[in-house]
């Protein structure tokens, strides 16, 4: 294999990775999803977006990574909420 082979098998062996956390979030999200709906909480938490956001994005030193993840949990929170809704 050369150079540009070995990054992309790693890319797609984190790819999986990705794939089965996703998954395992999903999943998660239901749940918190069914205990919202019992104790009619409502689905959108502005408070816990900002913290989750905070939190993991601190981990960024560049700020075009940084920027780049935060959009990433965005769209990922934005998901989970579509999801919390049906």
């Amino acid at each position: 294999m050369n150079k540009l082979e070995d990054i992309r098998a790693k890319i797609d062996e984190l790819d999986e990775q990705i794939a089965e956390l996703f998954a395992e979030r999903i999943n998660l999200v239901k749940d918190v999803s069914k205990l919202k709906h019992e104790q009619g909480l409502p689905i959108e938490d502005l408070k816990r977006e900002a913290e989750i956001l905070k939190k993991h994005s601190e981990r960024f030193s560049d700020p075009k990574d940084k920027a780049a993840y935060e959009r990433f949990q965005r769209e990922l929170i934005s998901i989970c909420k579509d999801l919390q809704k049906l």
